[in-house]
Parts: structure tokens; sequence; C-alpha cells
């Protein structure tokens, strides 16, 4: 015969069973959701690192693109610089190589060269006034007035000092200073800055 002691013991038995196993079903859906969250926290860590080594790359190759940029800018304007260096020591020398041309034989021929250029330049005028260095008043006075007379002989003429500024060569102005024609070697030279700058860059191969 059953007691209500064994139906006790039995009853005790059945409900600590169903606690244990709803204890365990807890503890187990407690680990499950733990796992997830770490799961998921890990996915969020991992992205998140992703995204700062990705925009840190991004910031080193923009800061590194900077900072090339910079120095291909810095190093073309040094270049630029030391081009128009060259440039102006190249035509200081050639002014110099200009002004002992003058003191040659083969100036004068240059100089009459020049007078049938600017007179050339001036047709159908009725007077001009010609310009030219103090020395080449005195040293080719007489070729400067033969030359005027083969290229301008029905032409009124007048001739004046200029500065030595013009090397050699000499300039024309019609009497009303409303026409100009040169022909010096100052002149020549500027006309030949762009052919040297040109030649002083593909030097330096700017």
């Amino acid at each position: 015969m059953i007691t209500i002691k064994d139906k006790l013991n039995l009853f005790s038995g059945i409900v600590l069973e169903k606690a244990e196993k709803e204890a365990a079903e807890k503890i187990e859906k407690a680990f499950r959701s733990i796992e997830e969250k770490t799961a998921n926290e890990k996915r969020r860590i991992d992205e998140e690192c992703k995204r700062i080594v990705e925009d840190s790359a991004k910031k080193a190759q923009a800061e590194y693109t900077r900072i090339v940029s910079k120095a291909k800018q810095e190093s073309k304007q040094k270049l630029l610089a030391k081009r128009n260096e060259l440039l102006e020591r190249t035509i200081a020398d050639l002014r110099v190589l200009a002004a002992s041309f003058t003191e040659t034989k083969a100036y004068a021929s240059f100089l009459k060269k020049s007078i049938y250029r600017v007179v050339d330049g001036m047709k159908d005028e009725k007077e001009l006034k010609l310009y030219f260095t103090s020395r080449d008043l005195k040293a080719y006075q007489e070729l400067i007035r033969q030359s005027l007379g083969t290229a301008a002989p029905d032409t009124a003429y007048t001739l004046h000092e200029v500065g030595d500024g013009i090397l050699g060569g000499c300039i024309c102005v019609n009497g009303k200073g409303t026409r100009k024609a040169e022909h010096t070697l100052a002149s020549l030279l500027e006309d030949s800055r762009e052919i040297i700058g040109q030649t002083v860059t593909d030097y330096l191969q700017i």
C-alpha cells in the first residue's frame, strides 16, 4: 500500500525534476542569448575596426597626395625661379656681348642695316626723327647721313641722342610722334627673350 510519505516523495521528485528541467532550459537559453550577443558585438567591433582602418587609409592617402602635390609644386616653383634667374643672367651676358659688338668693324654694317630697316617702316612720312647713342652719333655721323641720303632722299630728318640702353642701332619716329620703328640691339635681344627662355626651359627640363 502506498503511504502518504511515498506520495509526497513521488510528488517532490516530479516537482524537482520539472524545476531542474526548467532551470536547464533557462540556463541553455541564457547561454544562447549570451553567445548571440557576443557574436553580434564581435561583428560590430570587427566592422568598426574595418571602418577605422579604411578611414585611416583614406586619410593617409589624402595626406600622402597632399604632401606629394605640395612637393611637386615647390619643386616647380624652384625650377621656375631658377629658369628666370638663368634667363636674366643669359640676357645680361648677351647685352655685354652686344655692347662689345659695337666696338667691332662689323657693327658699321649692322648700323647701316638698322637705318634702312626703320626708314623702310616709315614710308610716306615727310619728316623723321632718328635716335642714336652718343657714341654712334660721334663715330658714325658720316655713315648715318650717307645711309639716310640713300634710304630717304626726299625726307627731312633730324638726328637725336638717346641713352646707351638701346646698346646700338637706331629708333625712328615720325614728325608728329604718332609712329615709331625700332631696330636696336636691345630690341633684338628682347624679341629673342621667348626663344632664350624656351632654351633655358629645355635645359632645365621643366
